[in-house]
């Protein structure tokens, strides 16, 4: 074994998955480091004073909430606190549920890996939940696409469509402010597959009498297999997008393309 080589093939692969993103007033950099969903770590680079504050803008806590935990037990909050004290002897601070570091501009490099690691320690206390579950797949969706959009729009959760009959039916998401120009989210998934053929009928439903353009309604598939990934491409496309969850640069793609026209 080449020991450089070896060190080079590691440090190649790192980089080339690495990904930044504009974010409000700073940088979003996604790693590539997962938690046990699949989800990549994320962090929030921005400029304060005279170095970077480096955050994980609140999302550990939040997988911790929609993994069921209690975090307002004694027993957590002391784990919370260990797990965010220091990495490699550099002080965090876990403070309003936020996991921040603070360094000098030279040093941003080892304190974005220090507030991941510190974000994949404290995933590990959702274990601690008395029946650990995965989050909803809608909510699991509405996170995804919050972090593809960023600070250019506004998402909101459980939105209203209307239909062509006048009425308004709620769907997962929709992205921007504006009537005409605002794009829709359903989440398409289920258990089994009966829960999941309910979805597509469902989202079908929406979408056909949704009183939009096909091109501002996005049904976002959870995995389910080539042959229910072929069934919803071809009845769900007829009318709207149709993106899978598990691609991520597809995702991505389709929603900053929707994101164009907000």
């Amino acid at each position: 074994m080449n020991s450089r080589a070896t060190r080079s093939a590691i440090m190649s692969a790192f980089n080339d998955d690495i990904l930044t993103t504009p974010y409000g007033h700073g940088e979003l950099v996604t790693l590539p480091l997962h938690y046990y969903d699949d989800d990549r770590v994320s962090v929030f680079v921005e400029e304060y004073e005279n170095g970077v504050r480096v955050s994980d803008r609140g999302m550990s806590l939040m997988r911790l909430h929609m993994a069921g935990l209690n975090l307002d037990a004694s027993k957590v909050d002391e784990a919370w606190n260990r797990s965010v004290a220091s990495v490699r002897k550099r002080e965090l601070v876990g403070e309003d549920g936020v996991i921040s570091a603070f360094a000098k501009p030279s040093d941003i490099g080892r304190a974005i890996l220090d507030v991941a690691e510190a974000s994949l320690r404290v995933d590990q206390l959702r274990w601690m939940a008395s029946e650990p579950r995965r989050g909803r797949f809608s909510d699991q969706v509405v996170r995804r696409v919050t972090e593809i959009v960023g600070g250019r729009a506004t998402v909101t959760p459980n939105a209203a469509l209307r239909l062509t009959s006048g009425r308004t039916r709620q769907v997962t998401a929709a992205v921007g402010e504006a009537a005409e120009s605002r794009f829709y989210l359903q989440a398409v998934g289920g258990s089994d597959r009966a829960s999941r053929e309910k979805s597509i009928e469902h989202c079908h439903f929406l979408f056909s009498l949704g009183a939009v353009e096909r091109e501002r309604k996005l049904a976002v598939v959870a995995d389910g297999g080539r042959e229910w990934d072929a069934t919803v491409r071809q009845e769900l496309g007829r009318v709207g997008q149709v993106a899978f969850y598990h691609d991520e640069n597809a995702l991505k793609e389709v929603v900053s393309k929707a994101l164009a026209g907000v």
